[in-house]
């Protein structure tokens, strides 16, 4: 989870909903930044988001070096 969200690239919602594919396969948990807790999900499609009930972040991984941590690398939008 650590190593998915450090090469990760934080996305605005357009971009994660419209530019990454998704996957039914996903893990999730807690975890604390800053000491704030968020609840957290990555979904197998290289995208995933933290929550804290009132802000959502937006995480999509199109480094090459997350293609080992997912099922579905990101292609982008470019043909």
């Amino acid at each position: 989870m650590e190593t998915f969200f450090t090469l990760s690239t934080e996305l605005d919602a357009r971009a994660y909903h419209h530019e990454y594919e998704v996957s039914p396969c996903m893990i999730e948990g807690e975890l604390v930044d800053s000491s704030r807790a968020w609840t957290f999900q990555i979904n197998g499609a290289a995208k995933g988001f933290w929550s804290n009930g009132s802000q959502t972040r937006y995480f999509g991984c199109p480094d090459a070096e997350c293609e080992p941590l997912v099922l579905v690398p990101h292609i982008g939008m470019n043909p």
